[in-house]
């Protein structure tokens, strides 16, 4: 039988990719700013690079309809403490490799949220996978050696 990848799991994989590069350079380049300032940086960039996709795709520009609000507010206010973070534990040096394995632990967080809210039980396979995401966070906080070339 073949394996064929959906289309959102291409995005999915393109959006991993995208920002394992954004954690790189981050990391090499950019760890000396403040935080905060690069949140706003980062933030601002994605904004205007989505409002100039939206312009040149013709997307129609609509507000949100009121019972979206709070949502978008809540994302707001995650994205805006996520990236926070993100770059404050650049900023202290956690280092690319770190960081990213630590994100292995997200799906883990991501199924929770779902069983809380949508009452979701995960396949066995996505269990499997939670396992190693804990198996693979603890391995990467249970040393603090780092190996260069």
């Amino acid at each position: 039988s073949t394996c064929t990848v959906s289309l959102t799991m291409w995005f999915a994989i393109i959006a991993m990719s995208f920002y394992a590069l954004e954690i790189a350079i981050s990391d090499l380049k950019l760890s000396d700013i403040s935080p905060r300032l690069l949140t706003f940086y980062y933030s601002l960039g994605v904004a205007i690079c989505a409002l100039i996709s939206m312009v040149l795709n013709n997307d129609s520009i609509v507000f949100p309809a009121k019972h979206n609000i709070v949502f978008l507010m809540i994302l707001i206010l995650s994205s805006f403490v996520g990236a926070t973070a993100h770059f404050y534990a650049i900023n202290g040096g956690i280092g690319t490799s770190k960081l990213s394995l630590t994100y292995a632990f997200m799906p883990v967080a991501g199924i929770i949220l779902m069983l809380i809210f949508r009452r979701e039980l995960p396949t066995l396979e996505i269990v499997i996978g939670c396992i190693l995401a804990v198996v693979a966070l603890y391995l990467v906080t249970a040393s603090d050696k780092t190996t260069t070339l």
